[in-house]
Formats: C-alpha cells, sequence, structure tokens
C-alpha cells in the first residue's frame, strides 16, 4: 500500500483510538496525545511502507506537536485522493480530552 484515502486514514485512527490504553503502557513517559499519534506515526509508516529516508522527523525543535505534525506531513505526501487529515488530529485529541 503505497498511498491512503480518507476513509481508511479515518479508519485506522478510530482504530487506534480504541486501543489507546495500550499504547499508554508503551510509551509511558509521554503524555496521552503523544502516545497516540506515536503509534498512529508508526502504523502509517508500516502500513505505507515509507522507506526509512522518506519518513518525516519527529525531532524538530521548531514545532510543539512532532507527532502531529509528522502525522499530517506523511498523509498529506501519500492521501490519495487529497484531504485534510488535520480534522482526524483534531478529532482524536478533543475525544482524548472529554475522555469519550
Amino acid at each position: 500500500m503505497e498511498t491512503i484515502t480518507e476513509q481508511e486514514f479515518r479508519k485506522l485512527c478510530d482504530d487506534v483510538y480504541r486501543d489507546r490504553d495500550e499504547f499508554y503502557t508503551l510509551n509511558p513517559n509521554v503524555s496521552h496525545r503523544e502516545a497516540l499519534l506515536w503509534m498512529l506515526l508508526g502504523s502509517l509508516v508500516n502500513l505505507l511502507s515509507v522507506p526509512i529516508m522518506d519518513r518525516p522527523g519527529i525531532f524538530d525543535a521548531t514545532t510543539s506537536d512532532p507527532y502531529g505534525t509528522a502525522v499530517i506531513e506523511l498523509v498529506k505526501q501519500r492521501a490519495s485522493p487529497e484531504f485534510d487529515p488535520s480534522i482526524y488530529i483534531t478529532e482524536l485529541s478533543e475525544k482524548l480530552e472529554s475522555g469519550a
């Protein structure tokens, strides 16, 4: 798989959110939001078979949201047809805040 549709991305976000408690235990030294986005980024890299040289960096000191920025960058490069992935990142964040 080299591209991702909006429907596939939405499903992946829903699946990651559903399994969030497991991800918190895998990466306990970060916030719940970061753990969720960390797993979302890793899942995208694997599903889309992204070569190491094409993976977005997460150690950019200029961003306050490295995992969110990396997910959005990667999806924008691989979306077919184009869509705005930030909508789903915002939705995930809101779900986490509300505890829904």
